[in-house]
């Protein structure tokens, strides 16, 4: 998988990979995570919640287990990750409370051979908290993509979260090559409920290559296809049906 970086609406997320089968991959992880750095401290919690707090920006961190507190009522279970985001003086989660922002959600290789299409979701991870601002959570290699992970939430000085993902896949499972990874942020009444991003086909064009997308009900019309279209993207559109 190659290094990824992206910026959205605050969020900073980085993910690496590092084989275990050779002394240094290409794309090695840097070690940032508990996973990769034996010489990252941290402690295990028997809360599935940890409150973050940086300046005026105070964040909830979940495992997979359901959790119903006053902080988080009837929060489910299965959605991890970025549970609850405030700034001083908000009241309201930007995200929809029962479910979770930066949530690891699913594993695929580009091909519809997927016996558990939320695996992240279905198995156990652990909270290791490495500080007042940061925050792991940890999931051991998965029943059948064996893949074991970290990722680690940290609220920077300017209030950013920092997202840093290091995974390492324990077989050769992956049919194309390449470890497909998606998460999924549940915002709670965005203004903008559709998409915008460079596409083609015939849709709504805002700019340049720009379009559109409204929102559709749950699990219609959720791939677009780029403009450059590669040869696996047919076989993305049938990967969750």
């Amino acid at each position: 998988m190659n290094w990824i970086r992206c910026v959205l609406a605050g969020l900073v997320l980085s993910c690496f990979m590092v084989s275990p089968l050779s002394a240094r991959h290409p794309q090695a992880a840097p070690g940032v995570t508990s996973l990769t750095n034996p010489q990252v401290k941290y402690r295990t919690t028997n809360d599935h919640a940890v409150v973050l707090k940086r300046g005026k920006v105070t964040a909830v961190i979940v495992d997979n287990a359901a959790v119903d507190t006053e902080l988080l009522p009837g929060h489910r279970a299965g959605y991890n990750g970025l549970a609850s985001l405030k700034y001083e003086g908000q009241k309201e989660n930007l995200f929809v409370p029962a479910l979770a922002g930066l949530n690891f959600e699913h594993i695929h290789d580009g091909t519809t051979r997927l016996p558990e299409k939320f695996e992240p979701r279905k198995f156990r991870m652990q909270l290791r908290v490495i500080s007042e601002d940061t925050v792991e959570l940890y999931q051991a290699p998965t029943p059948n993509w064996k893949l074991e992970s970290c990722g680690r939430y940290q609220i920077l000085d300017d209030g950013t979260i920092e997202y840093t993902f290091e995974c390492i896949p324990h077989a050769d499972v992956f049919k194309n090559g390449y470890i497909g990874l998606f998460w999924a942020s549940y915002i709670q009444a965005p203004r903008i409920v559709g998409s915008i991003f460079t596409g083609g086909g015939k849709r709504e064009r805002i700019r340049a290559n720009n379009f559109y997308i409204p929102a559709h009900p749950h699990m219609e019309s959720r791939v677009h296809i780029p403009l450059q279209e590669s040869g696996s993207c047919p076989a993305l559109l049938k990967i969750f049906r």
